[in-house]
């Protein structure tokens, strides 16, 4: 059951580059989603005034080859 397992991979101070990580992701079929995003969207000073940031959650299945993605994108 662990493969359904959802983790956050990252965690991001604002919107554009989790934007920018999820979509690369789903590009290369995997499924991600983020978390408090839509705070940010209707106060961006939130976003960087939150602990946890926007968080970008992926099936823990699917972590490795997400964080090879992402490294890509640095």
């Amino acid at each position: 059951m662990s493969n359904d397992h959802i983790i956050v991979l990252r965690t991001f101070d604002t919107l554009a580059p989790a934007i920018v990580a999820t979509d690369a992701l789903r590009q290369n079929g995997i499924e991600a989603m983020t978390d408090h995003s839509n705070s940010v969207r209707l106060n961006p000073m939130f976003g960087s005034s939150t602990s946890s940031g926007i968080r970008l959650c992926v099936f823990e299945k699917d972590a490795e080859y997400a964080e090879e993605i992402l490294k890509e994108l640095e």
